[in-house]
């Protein structure tokens, strides 16, 4: 997979899925993810979005899985799905110390694709309310900083 080799990658990955032996719901779900990924990279969506929902419902534990839906969402620009993903997501409290767990699913991203929705679906202190938080995890990142002052003016400004 980080070959670019997606057939490849994906028959690895299903073998993995069938083997008895293969039975930790966190690196299942991760070899679910993984399928779709290469999916999307042609372009096959819809069969992505099904390796995402059994990677949810394999793992309900973990971010990771809420947050690739979400950006599948994003890329779909379905705006009140990604608010529903990142926000079952944020349920999730307790980071896992396994070599599963990604570091986006803890950092900035979960709070910049709440930004982007709320900010399309037209709730502007939501969307700020979110920035601030992805700016403040990532403070060194133009594109956030920028939404965020972009947001706050938003906010500030009368709505006609």
């Amino acid at each position: 997979m980080f070959r670019g080799e997606w057939e490849k990658a994906i028959e690895a990955l299903q073998h993995h899925l069938a083997m008895p032996q293969a039975v930790w719901r966190d690196e299942r779900c991760a070899s679910m993810r993984y399928i779709a990924r290469c999916l999307r990279h042609w372009g096959r969506e819809d069969e992505a979005a099904l390796w995402l929902h059994r990677a949810i419902a394999e793992a309900p534990h973990l971010r990771e899985p809420y947050l690739e839906f979400a950006d599948l969402l994003y890329q779909q620009k379905d705006w009140c799905g990604i608010v529903f993903m990142v926000n079952r997501a944020l349920t999730i409290t307790e980071r896992p110390r396994t070599y599963i767990c990604e570091a986006y699913a803890w950092g900035s991203l979960p709070y910049d694709l709440l930004a982007i929705a709320y900010y399309h679906i037209g709730s502007i202190p939501r969307a700020a309310e979110n920035a601030r938080r992805a700016a403040a995890l990532a403070p060194s990142d133009t594109r956030l900083q920028n939404n965020l002052a972009l947001l706050e003016r938003m906010e500030k400004e009368p709505v006609s």
